[in-house]
């Protein structure tokens, strides 16, 4: 055997390390305590001394380790070590900016997080007046850490809270919070807020950041107030009227301010309307969310036709072989046969008025009676008007004109009057 190779066979064997991350780095340490580079990019050889070897073992964004390996490490012809714990540096700006990782204060402007593996933290930045940052960190296996992470607090903030309770907080249409919420202020922007909740009004407000516009305030409430209830009706084609104005068909959001009352009416041809009044006040009854109204069907309807003789002044002309006081005997017949009651007769000039005919319904009362007027002489002409009115309160009166108007239909038993008028006066 040569010396070279006596030497080689002394010479110590070295133990082959596989490190993970393959960014990882292998130091070793010298008599005097300095380190020496023995391997990266993931692997190394080390010589094992009898006494044992102590090495370094780093890679950024991972805590690390200092470890020593012995003889017995050496015997297992390799060996593989892997860091696992994250370590990386977070900054803050600004630097007056409060930081937790679970819950637990930490060094403002800058500190070291450590995330074992299969742990996972949560990293909240917060500033009165700003949005705040939120950032979970899980270190899982396959997954790489940050080397430096950097948070600079910009977007502004307002702490906004909504009453009544169960109120819901929406940007751009999406929901954010439910009674209380933090709304983001990008510099130079303006983020509408809407407040919504069922059986209110909502209520929509704008915050803007910037020198052209007035301080943000750091917190804001807003208190919904103002009552609302979605009135469906059936059948679908039935006007809704709110205040005696028409304001939707089948269905509409009434609102109803704090303070006030609002008087709702459903009509629909064919059907008995219905009347609802909601109170926003002090002591009133609760206002619903929503309410279906269902109409019933109206007696009065189907005991009437639409006419387009119903309050207009037909003129008849009276045939040459009628005398005046012929036709008038006529009209008189033709008249009195429907009305017992004759308000106003005069015969030299040719006018007649009926009392109203009154006929009660469960939900209306209709009036009518009939005008008679001279129109002309020669030729001899008399102009007659039905008159046909309803009023939409069962208990109104025949004296309470206020609360009729007029109808464009006429009952049944009247539909033949001003027929039978020009049939006879000819």
């Amino acid at each position: 055997m040569t010396m070279l190779a006596a030497l080689s066979a002394c010479a110590p064997k070295p133990l082959l390390l596989t490190v993970t991350p393959s960014t990882a780095k292998v130091y070793g340490y010298t008599p005097r305590g300095d380190s020496t580079l023995l391997g990266q990019g993931g692997s190394a050889s080390v010589i094992v001394k009898d006494q044992g070897t102590r090495v370094l073992i780093t890679a950024e964004g991972y805590r690390p380790v200092s470890r020593v390996f012995t003889k017995a490490d050496v015997q297992s012809g390799g060996l593989k070590f892997a860091l696992t714990t994250w370590r990386f540096p977070i900054n803050i700006d600004p630097f007056d900016a409060d930081s937790r990782v679970d819950g637990v204060v930490q060094p403002r402007r800058s500190f070291v997080l450590e995330v074992e593996r299969d742990k996972a933290r949560t990293l909240e930045i917060t500033k009165p007046g700003y949005r705040r940052i939120v950032k979970r960190y899980e270190n899982l296996e396959g997954t790489q850490p940050p080397t430096i992470e950097r948070f600079q607090l910009t977007d502004r903030a307002v702490l906004l809270t909504v009453a009544p309770a169960g109120t819901t907080i929406e940007v751009a249409g999406k929901p954010i919070g439910e009674n209380a919420a933090e709304i983001a202020v990008p510099p130079g922007q303006c983020t509408a807020v809407r407040a919504v909740r069922p059986g209110f009004m909502p209520v929509e407000k704008q915050y803007c950041e910037g020198p052209a516009f007035a301080a943000l305030p750091l917190t804001d409430k807003i208190e919904l107030r103002d009552r609302m209830v979605a009135v469906s009706a059936e059948p679908a084609t039935a006007d809704i009227f709110v205040g005696g104005r028409k304001v939707g068909t089948g269905q509409f959001n009434v609102a109803i301010r704090t303070g006030s009352c609002a008087e709702v009416r459903i009509e629909a041809p064919a059907f008995s309307a219905q009347r609802r009044e909601y109170c926003n006040q002090d002591n009133a009854q609760p206002i619903p969310f929503d309410e279906m109204v269902k109409l019933g069907r109206d007696e009065a309807w189907d005991l009437s036709m639409a006419s387009d003789q119903a309050n207009v002044n037909f003129t008849i002309e009276v045939g040459d072989k009628r005398t005046a006081d012929d036709a008038w005997k006529t009209i008189s017949q033709i008249i009195t046969n429907s009305f017992d009651v004759l308000e106003v007769t005069d015969k030299e000039t040719g006018y007649l008025r009926t009392g109203w005919n009154v006929r009660r319904f469960s939900d209306k009362v209709i009036r009518t009676r009939v005008i008679v007027k001279l129109a002309d002489s020669n030729p001899l002409k008399y102009t007659i008007k039905l008159a046909s009115e309803k009023a939409d309160e069962g208990r109104a009166t025949v004296k309470d004109d206020e609360l009729f108007r007029e109808w464009d239909r006429i009952l049944l038993q009247y539909k033949d009057l001003i027929n039978e008028a020009q049939t006879r006066l000819r």
